[in-house]
């Protein structure tokens, strides 16, 4: 591995230039590998160990909390302060998970992750933040309980790292496929009525929903869920997949739809990109629409 993802060189290289990181050409901003801590309001911190793979960690070390999906981010602080059982499906290293408890303490937090190599860094940064009460499950949320192929992308430039946190693992082969080296193997899968009816009684009342083009596989599984414990769901939605897919699903189930933009929250009568370029987005039952009004843009 090169010299600048030696974890001490990394770290001394990352301390050297942080008071000065957001005005780092892009260019140079390189991956970071180790543990970074991470303002992300209101006087709080967390803390996410990494490697040079994650391009989640990259960008929050260099632009902070403002520069992955803060328009989602800032409202997903407001609406986690009330909720009191946070699913985070497909949720990486833990990002929205340690957010989750930055912000409420109290909540009870289920974090699907099927990726084995994300899934060991999502135990350890749960950890890290002091979340000994979340609970992570290696599943993956589908439409059927059983087992499905799992598609995997790793960076060429980082071959001898073991773990590859790779955003774009999936369900869906073509989506994964962002590099020249794709592995696949076998995961365990759930849906979310099944596991939710094992959970005895508890209700959830948020979602964040990521990942990558089988969000509506997850729903199909979920329609009870919808249905009965109407959650307010992040969801990403990416362009040219699942639209229409997600679309239906959410009108079937009586959900207002809206855009998350650096203004605020868009209403759309249909979701496709051709109102904007943003993929994250919120989607919230009719009755509880009150409760987003103040985010919406003026």
């Amino acid at each position: 591995m090169h010299l600048l993802y030696d974890s001490r060189i990394n770290r001394g290289l990352r301390s050297a230039l942080r008071p000065v990181a957001r005005f780092v050409p892009e260019g140079w901003q390189f991956p970071v590998t180790g543990m970074i801590t991470v303002e992300v309001g209101e006087g709080k911190r967390i803390r996410l160990a990494c490697n040079p793979t994650s391009y989640l960690a990259k960008v929050l070390f260099w632009q902070g909390v403002t520069g992955f999906e803060y328009n989602l981010v800032r409202i997903f602080r407001e609406l986690v302060r009330e909720a009191r059982l946070f699913l985070d499906v497909g949720a990486n290293i833990g990002y929205y998970s340690v957010l989750a408890a930055a912000f409420n303490p109290r909540i009870e937090i289920i974090s699907f992750e099927p990726l084995p190599a994300a899934f060991v860094y999502l135990k350890r940064n749960l950890v890290l933040n002091g979340c000994n009460y979340a609970t992570p499950l290696r599943v993956a949320l589908s439409d059927t309980a059983g087992t499905a192929r799992f598609f995997a992308s790793k960076n060429p430039k980082f071959l001898d790292v073991p773990d590859h946190l790779t955003s774009t693992g999936a369900l869906d082969e073509a989506q994964a496929a962002r590099t020249a080296i794709v592995e696949s193997f076998e995961v365990p899968t759930e849906t979310l009525d099944h596991f939710m009816g094992t959970r005895g009684g508890a209700k959830v009342d948020l979602i964040k929903l990521d990942t990558e083009a089988s969000e509506h596989l997850v729903l199909a599984g979920g329609r009870q869920v919808l249905s009965t414990h109407r959650p307010i769901i992040l969801c990403e939605v990416l362009p040219g997949k699942i639209e229409e897919a997600l679309d239906a699903l959410f009108k079937q189930h009586e959900y207002r739809m809206y855009c998350a933009e650096p203004d605020g929250l868009v209403p759309v009568e249909r979701l496709g990109h051709g109102h904007a370029a943003a993929n994250d987005h919120v989607m919230v039952p009719a009755d509880a629409v009150p409760l987003i009004e103040r985010f919406e843009r003026p």
